[in-house]
């Protein structure tokens, strides 16, 4: 009897279902990775609470294993409000209303704003003005907020003096009774330090919630969401 002839190297086929097996095997351990991440609420950083709803973006951006396994820093400092109200400036023009900190049993520290009437957004808020934002980078700004009623609030970025010109961002989510996480990205329209992140409450004549800010630098992307 003939001894089958021993073969030395794979063919085309048996190399390509190897690699499309170690492809497979690859993305498993990513997604287990990403797993992890979501179960462990230090893994991506600043925040008490997980996601709950976003808009605004691509739902892909945050579901990709790449993104979960990636903490990226956070631009602002005291986004949970852990240090009380340091490093963010109240500013209530009218005199009427207050901006204080509320701990929430589970949450922790949020700011809670009480603005009895309606006036201009800019009329109530509260911001920093200590950020650097790097001329056609994308940023992603997320918090979490609610409010006693159904209202709209304002978030803004740009320039801390007259003419108080935007550097990209502005939105105007409406709050709902329920914590709910909003997500907006923004690619900024110059390079510039010392920069105003504001959220305002002067059109939303109701108590407000707010916790958990993050502002990521995303870099040069060719598609900011």
């Amino acid at each position: 009897m003939m001894k089958a002839k021993r073969r030395e190297n794979p063919t085309r086929k048996e190399r390509s279902l190897a690699m499309m097996k170690a492809k497979n095997q690859l993305s498993c351990l990513m997604l287990g990775l990403a797993i992890a991440c979501v179960a462990v609420p230090a893994c991506g950083g600043e925040g008490n609470l997980p996601l709950v709803e976003e808009e605004g973006f691509e739902s892909r951006d945050t579901q990709s294993p790449q993104f979960l396994a990636t903490a990226l820093p956070n631009l602002v400092k005291n986004g949970n409000f852990t240090a009380a109200l340091n490093e963010w400036i109240p500013n209530i023009h009218t005199g009427v209303g207050s901006i204080s900190i509320e701990t929430i049993t589970g949450r922790g520290n949020t700011v809670k704003v009480n603005n009895p009437t309606v006036m201009e957004h800019y009329k109530v808020q509260i911001y920093q003005d200590n950020i650097s934002l790097t001329n056609g980078n994308c940023y992603r700004i997320s918090f979490a907020a609610k409010g006693a009623e159904p209202k709209q609030i304002a978030v803004g970025m740009g320039k801390n003096v007259p003419d108080w010109g935007s550097y990209g961002l502005w939105q105007e989510p409406r709050l709902t009774a329920d914590w709910k996480t909003h997500a907006f990205y923004f690619r900024a329209n110059a390079t510039a330090t010392g920069t105003r992140l504001s959220f305002n409450f002067g059109a939303a004549n109701t108590d407000i919630w707010l916790d958990n800010v993050r502002l990521e630098d995303r870099g040069k992307l060719a598609s900011c969401p």
